[in-house]
């Protein structure tokens, strides 16, 4: 998974793009047996600010997707935020990433939370995450990230949202 992360990272840079061009970074696969696969999307409109200098922290456990968030949580204290993804993996494995800007301090990314939510159809979890942050409070401003993936067996689907209600609020979502 990392050779994978650093991969996009890589990729990314030879495009040209630049730091604030990013949108997201997803982590997904066909499988918990297939191979690792990130895709980026990124806005060369988007006003450059120098050189991309991505980071990420991960996790690769057998730990429940609770343990997980709790994790990145933590890595996303006072960092700019470009996305938290994750997916299954092999041996009964799950990933989870918080890919951030290095060097950039961001002093309101503090008391992140998350909300999850299962569904048997994508549109019904989808609904579901945002009732959710509704039910949070969270407001325009204050979502770090928003995650999509499947449960292991492929039956549900999953969404995952990481915000900081610290963060200067623009308004009602």
């Amino acid at each position: 998974w990392n050779a994978a992360a650093n991969d996009i990272i890589l990729q990314l840079q030879s495009a040209g793009v630049q730091r604030g061009q990013v949108v997201q970074i997803d982590a997904h696969n066909n499988g918990p047996n297939e191979h690792a696969i990130f895709s980026a999307h990124y806005c060369l409109d988007f006003a450059g600010r120098g050189e991309l200098g991505i980071k990420y922290a991960a996790t690769n456990s057998t730990d429940e997707w609770g343990w997980h968030y709790e994790e990145a949580n933590k890595a996303c204290e006072r960092k700019s935020i470009i996305s938290i993804t994750g997916s299954c993996n092999e041996d009964g494995c799950n990933v989870y990433y918080v890919f951030y800007y290095d060097g950039e301090w961001e002093e309101d990314v503090t008391h992140v939370r998350h909300v999850e939510v299962f569904h048997d159809s994508w549109s019904g979890a989808a609904q579901m995450i945002i009732a959710e942050l509704f039910k949070a409070g969270v407001q325009f401003g204050q979502i770090l990230s928003i995650d999509a993936k499947c449960t292991v067996d492929g039956r549900q689907a999953c969404f995952s949202a990481h915000y900081s209600k610290r963060k200067n609020a623009g308004g009602k979502l």
